[in-house]
């Protein structure tokens, strides 16, 4: 054999090593290569498909991917939502809200992270009149804790969602010290609906008005007969909505906290009869 034999032997030798190494690592690469950051759940209930994609906790901060939950109908897309200030899984429940469509209603709920904060509450509803078009996105709103599953509330065949009234939080005491009376939702051809004063509902009210009785006897026990102005404030706005204001009223002038506190200032003024009258809705 020649040296030049020789010389293209080795040549030839050292390229294929070369090539064994580079497709070595390509393999060794592909089998270290990480999971996609971002996954993917799919639920489904007759001809919906609801696609939920969140990113993989284990990713860690580095990853900022908001999650998204997208609705299909026979496999066509008819709405989707992304929650850019959320962390971790929006959770979803399909449910019969509205009975003016043909197609159950699809509730997801997402959680921004904080304390006394918030889960945003959105509703997708088909319109009445074409199964085909893009369905409605009712936002309910955000609210303070944690996910508030819809229920058939009044045992009518249809859900609501029961969340709070927050705008009693940290106004006439802290958040401990405060109570929030109920606000019953729905939807209705794409809007949201306060139903809280139907009369289906007032057995759902007197449940909270012993509830939060039971909370100012304890507040009078450890207050010398008095009920912190936080309770108080709930109870009265509950007491409207059984259309009791005077009664509730009345009960607040004789056992609110008088002195000048820093979370209230009660002003004394008749209840309006007007307001306290109301219709159930």
């Amino acid at each position: 054999m020649s040296i030049f034999d020789r010389n293209r032997g080795n040549r030839l030798l050292q390229h294929g090593m070369a090539a064994t190494g580079v497709l070595m690592g390509m393999i060794a690469g592909m089998a270290e290569s990480p999971a996609s950051p971002v996954l993917e759940k799919v639920i489904r209930s007759g001809e919906l498909a609801v696609v939920i994609r969140y990113k993989d906790p284990a990713a860690g901060d580095g990853l900022d991917h908001a999650p998204r939950v997208s609705v299909l109908l026979h496999g066509k897309g008819v709405a989707k939502v992304a929650f850019p200030d959320d962390v971790g899984i929006p959770e979803v429940f399909t449910t019969e809200m509205d009975p003016l469509n043909g197609y159950s209603e699809v509730v997801v709920e997402s959680y921004s992270g904080g304390a006394h904060c918030c889960e945003e509450i959105v509703v997708f509803s088909a319109p009445a009149d074409g199964v085909e078009k893009v369905w409605w996105k009712v936002r309910l709103g955000t609210f303070d804790g944690g996910a508030r599953p819809p229920r058939d509330l009044d045992g009518d065949g249809l859900s609501e969602i029961m969340v709070r009234d927050d705008a009693f939080y940290y106004v006439y005491g802290c958040y401990a010290c405060s109570y929030a009376p109920p606000v019953i939702l729905s939807v209705r051809g794409g809007r949201k609906v306060d139903i809280t004063r139907r009369s289906s509902f007032r057995p759902v009210l007197r449940r909270e008005e012993k509830r939060i009785a039971s909370r100012m006897r304890q507040s009078m026990t450890e207050n010398g007969g008095r009920v912190e102005n936080g309770l108080l404030a709930g109870y009265v706005a509950l007491r409207f909505l059984l259309g009791e204001g005077a009664e509730g009223w009345n009960f607040m002038l004789k056992h609110h906290v008088r002195e000048l506190q820093a979370f209230c200032l009660v002003t004394v003024r008749p209840p309006n009869p007007g307001i306290d009258a109301g219709t159930a809705q």
